[in-house]
């Protein structure tokens, strides 16, 4: 019978290691992990041997389940066991008892994994109540987080950083938490309108990976808000971000790859402060070899080399842009003129149905050009 040892009636699944059924489950939530412990005698408490808990708070009843899980579970496993933790819950600023009391119980705990999601407002983290794992954490992703004020801190092991609207006390708390992670690789931040950040400086000397999206139109900032990316090592570079004032680079890999998807907005500015912004964000990636342009930011810089035509992409080869069928004839043509030695340009074309809503358009087609044989780089 398929799915069965031939003569024994056991499925092959059972018949695996338990380590190795142990990491199966670990992918799983731990309601449906707990579920498994029905399908025979030696999986009954297969899923207690899972050093890692998923836990949601719409699977529990009473006020404080996940905390009175928890103590259940470490109760059984010892308090050292324990790797990885994540709480989806639905709790707003009026309401951070059931996770305050998940965190009182994980402070002896050498948590790698750590992880929020929070699918209604924000909740408030108590930052000292994760102070007790932070020299074992290896990842630490929050989603809809307010951060209280914290003091000095320290993430030896830190190496994946991804925040999903997570509002920081202060633009220091935000500088201190990144460069408190000496070993940081890949950071990914997606700030709400509602932070008050004015100037997040991203500043690491292992960081390989940075994407930073910022598209709230109900910004609550004075509007000067700033970047400082001082990354040395920094592969890939992911910008989406619809109100920056600004953008300072102050290092990069000789060979970071960019998405830019900028769209530059000057409040109570004039038209010349505008262009300075746009010069000194196209100046600090001039120096890029391969670029992705979103057609926002594509329309912002041909309009910008119209009044400074003198500006070039020395060294960019790659090239991957977006733009609209009916964008200007003569967009593509001035673009190219700043980039004397482009090797390969994929061009994107989109087509835009002015009878619908703005984002109602779709695919033309993609056109791949190898221009290093047709003269263009020259």
């Amino acid at each position: 019978m398929q799915g069965r040892v031939r003569g024994s009636g056991e499925d092959r699944i059972s018949i695996l290691p338990e380590p190795l059924l142990c990491h199966i489950l670990s992918f799983l939530r731990t309601k449906d992990s707990v579920r498994t412990s029905v399908l025979s005698s030696r999986w009954r408490d297969l899923w207690l041997w899972v050093p890692r808990l998923d836990l949601d708070k719409s699977d529990f009843s009473d006020d404080n389940p996940s905390a009175s899980f928890v103590d259940k579970f470490l109760n059984f496993r010892g308090e050292s066991y324990l790797r990885g933790f994540k709480l989806n819950t639905d709790h707003d600023v009026y309401d951070i008892s059931t996770l305050d009391a998940c965190l009182m119980r994980l402070d002896k705990c050498k948590i790698q994994h750590f992880e929020i999601e929070n699918c209604f407002g924000f909740c408030i983290l108590l930052m000292p109540l994760i102070i007790p794992m932070c020299h074992t954490l290896v990842s630490l992703k929050l989603s809809f987080v307010i951060l209280s004020k914290f003091g000095s801190l320290s993430l030896p092991c830190l190496e994946i950083m991804h925040f999903e609207k997570v509002i920081f006390p202060s633009d220091k708390s935000a500088e201190v938490l990144i460069a408190c992670s000496p070993v940081l690789r890949d950071l990914r931040i997606s700030q709400s309108g509602d932070d008050a950040v004015e100037v997040l400086r991203v500043c690491s000397a292992s960081l390989k990976s940075f994407t930073l999206k910022r598209t709230d139109h109900d910004y609550v900032g004075n509007g000067e808000y700033t970047v400082v990316i001082d990354t040395p090592r920094l592969e890939y570079l992911n910008l989406k971000d619809y109100q920056c004032q600004g953008f300072k680079i102050v290092s990069m890999s000789e060979y970071v790859r960019v998405h830019v998807d900028v769209v530059f907005e000057v409040i109570g500015g004039t038209v010349l402060s505008k262009r300075n912004i746009i010069c000194d964000f196209l100046s600090c990636v001039s120096n890029v070899r391969y670029m992705t342009i979103s057609r926002r930011s594509l329309e912002f810089i041909y309009r910008h080399l119209e009044l400074k035509p003198r500006f070039k992409f020395h060294d960019l080869a790659r090239l991957r842009a977006t733009m609209f069928s009916n964008s200007s004839p003569e967009m593509l043509p001035v673009i190219l003129e700043t980039c004397p030695n482009l090797k390969h340009l994929t061009l994107v074309i989109r087509c835009f149905d002015s009878t619908t809503s703005y984002k109602d358009y779709f695919l033309c087609g993609t056109l791949i050009l190898v221009l290093g044989f047709a003269g263009i780089g020259s």
